[in-house]
């Protein structure tokens, strides 16, 4: 008996490709800044040696051409006036549906967001050309650890045998916040320590930093907070050099402890950057002397003793 011949494969059928509205539109926004029409446009783009129909022109637009060689890229820019790497991103982002929380994950789209916020800036600093100097400094970012306030607050919960937190008291001012004051409160519960530096006039009662430990009260069985939390009240000289945000974990274990600086930003809140080890080395030898000036040796090393997640 035969065996019946194997059927051969067949490819499989592809879908029609779909129209990339996103980067048609990024290059009609780009054309209607220099020419009113597409059929003006095509005398525009022949002044850049592209020679092209008005055809040409609208299914580029409507993002049925989807696959535009660079060559054709460099000319749109020069004749329209849109950075090259803009419409690079534009094609991938919208070929590949980086912004589609469908097909890609949260971290990809944040990443890709990143990309397109290093493009080139159209504005500058104090009304100079800087463009190539804040590029620079963005790209040199991207290479530092750094956390929003929400992922500091993530850092502080799943620190690994977390004992104490020092941490500048200006962090929790701000009632935008909410989740690096509840990461206080859950700390607190399972007995880390906190020592808060604090200007002065922010104890005042109804001052932010006063309703923030009443609300720790609230939310902490009232001995817990007074036995595991520390107020430093800074004067104006002294609030000279602490001139930074900060917060450690852990700062007099060397092993274990880690710290980030914080910088401010009107529009877009507070950011972290993690000090190197050497710097929070230099940051707590610094910082300890004062502490112990400020409250006295012999009650510092108590503090520092206590283990109240025994108790």
């Amino acid at each position: 008996m035969k065996r019946p011949r194997p059927q051969p494969l067949r490819p499989k059928r592809y879908k029609r490709r779909q129209k990339l509205h996103q980067f048609g539109e990024a290059v009609k926004s780009a054309r209607e800044s220099v020419s009113p029409s597409q059929q003006k446009a095509v005398e525009v783009l022949a002044r850049h040696d592209l020679k092209v129909s008005q055809s040409w022109v609208a299914q580029l637009e409507t993002g049925r051409i989807t696959d535009p060689d660079p060559e054709i890229l460099r000319k749109i820019e020069a004749a329209y006036g849109i950075d090259y790497d803009r419409l690079v991103y534009a094609l991938i982002r919208d070929k590949y549906r980086l912004n589609d929380p469908s097909f890609v994950s949260a971290a990809t789209r944040n990443r890709w967001s990143a990309v397109e916020r290093l493009m080139p800036l159209g504005g500058s600093i104090g009304e100079r050309p800087l463009h190539q100097y804040e590029q620079r400094a963005k790209e040199t970012l991207l290479f530092q650890e750094v956390l929003d306030l929400e992922g500091l607050a993530a850092w502080q919960r799943s620190f690994p045998d977390l004992q104490e937190v020092w941490a500048s008291g200006a962090l929790f001012l701000d009632d935008r916040f909410p989740l690096l004051h509840t990461s206080v409160r859950e700390n607190l519960k399972r007995g880390v320590r906190f020592l808060f530096f604090v200007d002065k006039s922010d104890l005042d009662e109804g001052k932010p930093f006063w309703l923030f430990l009443n609300r720790l009260h609230g939310d902490v069985r009232s001995s817990k907070v007074q036995q595991q939390t520390r107020t430093l009240p800074l004067e104006e000289a002294e609030l000279r050099w602490v001139t930074s945000d900060f917060i450690l974990a852990n700062p007099t274990r060397p092993s274990t402890r880690e710290g980030f600086l914080t910088i401010r930003s009107s529009q877009s809140g507070r950011f972290a950057f993690r000090m190197a080890d050497q710097q929070v080395e230099s940051v707590v030898a610094g910082l300890v002397p004062f502490v112990v000036k400020k409250i006295g040796r012999k009650e510092f090393l108590a503090w520092q003793r206590s283990d109240s997640r025994q108790t």
